[in-house]
């Protein structure tokens, strides 16, 4: 997943606000490691596949 698309992903699933997230990858860089803190950060889990997964929210993914 690029970081574009992780980025809508966050706004839209609510895990964080645009600025928020410009904020993090203004320091951090931007790249999907730098996405991932964000995720984990508010959620817990390590990166948004984790999310989904244990979530329910994307079924595409497997729950292995």
């Amino acid at each position: 997943m690029d970081p574009k698309e992780y980025y809508d992903l966050l706004i839209e699933y609510d895990l964080a606000t645009e600025e928020e997230i410009n904020l993090v990858v203004y320091i951090n860089g931007w790249d999907c490691e730098t996405l991932d803190s964000i995720v984990e950060a508010r959620t817990g889990y390590q990166n948004i596949e984790d999310y989904y997964k244990y979530q329910h929210i994307y079924k595409g993914v497997s729950s292995e």
